[in-house]
């Protein structure tokens, strides 16, 4: 057989898997107990066929294939499983998107997985040189310290830009994204080595990317005016909502709740939510976004509203309810008067 590897996303996380996803005879194969667990589903395998749990689903070969001592699916069989798939040949990706199961957010790990970009950043040696696919949006050159990796400054040149994800945020070289200063917060594939600086922290040698389109490619950006706040202060909170894609793309929201901003400990549970105690009309609510059309949404956080906060990290996000989330911004509340 001709094996060729491919690279495995799922809702653009690149995912631990015991053996490559596989190009074999024009089709694309993955291994099948790591990816259905990772759309969040229980799967066994024995007696000469799969069970899917809660689906009722079941493969028997040649629906599968044995590839050492790996089960392997084709790609496309994981439509059964309400996934979308797509491969592209020039990257050599095979892309699976999916509202994984038992609660997970879109584009999240699944249960006792880390994102891609934070078991980066938590073990850099354990990433040197490595070839990776990440998905996150371009913050140009806003390098907020708080994210570890970008602590030291850009690793290359000044001309290094910042990449941030599910997990964190990187320092990209070696590439820039077209029309990097106009369109901060564009979603992009990005491909590189993770290479260590210096003081070994990591960054990303960029060698292709590509924007992502449709619902996951809108631009879902927040922002705050400062990284640091003390107790009583009012936190600025902007989100940038774009469609940077060539096409119009519809937003169908649930209700007439069409954000919603959350803050969050470093344990990731919940302090605010924006929404909570407002009432919000039922109606379903729809808006169309032209290429290129964008708008904000301006809210505000009492930070002396929050009589049980305490000094220290917390992370902000946001979201368009039903349609897509924001990747999280870390501010830090030291305590001043």
């Amino acid at each position: 057989m001709n094996l060729v590897a491919v690279v495995a996303l799922v809702n653009g996380v690149q995912i631990n898997m015991p053996a490559p996803a596989l190009l074999l005879e024009g089709r694309a194969w993955v291994p099948l107990r790591a990816v259905v667990q990772r759309l969040g589903y229980r799967v066994e395998v024995g007696g000469g066929q799969v069970v899917v749990e809660g689906r009722g689903v079941r493969l028997m070969p040649p629906e599968t294939r044995k590839i050492g001592a790996v089960t392997y699916v084709p790609a496309r069989w994981l439509e059964k499983l309400g996934a979308k798939v797509a491969y592209n040949p020039a990257k050599r990706t095979v892309s699976l998107s999916a509202a994984l199961s038992g609660g997970q957010a879109s584009g999240g790990a699944a249960e006792g997985e880390k994102p891609l970009l934070a078991r980066i950043i938590e073990d850099p040696a354990a990433w040197a040189d490595q070839a990776v696919t990440v998905r996150g949006e371009c913050l140009g050159w806003r390098a907020r310290p708080l994210f570890p990796a970008l602590a030291f400054g850009p690793p290359r040149t000044r001309s290094d830009w910042v990449l941030r994800g599910d997990g964190g945020a990187l320092y990209c070289t070696g590439r820039l994204p077209a029309d990097m200063t106009s369109k901060i917060g564009q979603r992009l594939d990005v491909q590189g080595t993770v290479r260590l600086a210096g003081r070994g922290w990591p960054y990303l040698e960029v060698v292709a990317m590509s924007r992502v389109s449709g619902h996951e490619g809108l631009c879902c950006c927040l922002t705050t005016g400062a990284a640091t706040y003390g107790l009583t202060d009012n936190i600025a909170l902007r989100l940038l909502v774009r469609n940077d894609g060539d096409e119009p793309v519809e937003l169908k929201f649930p209700s007439g709740k069409t954000y919603d901003f959350f803050l969050r400990d470093v344990a990731r549970r919940l302090i605010w939510r924006w929404s909570d105690g407002r009432v919000f009309t039922m109606a379903i609510v729809e808006r169309t976004l032209s290429p290129g059309e964008s708008y904000e949404v301006r809210e505000a956080l009492d930070l002396s509203s929050l009589a049980d906060l305490r000094k220290g990290i917390y992370y902000l996000s946001a979201e368009l309810p039903g349609i897509t989330q924001s990747y999280d911004e870390p501010v830090e509340v030291n305590g001043r008067q």
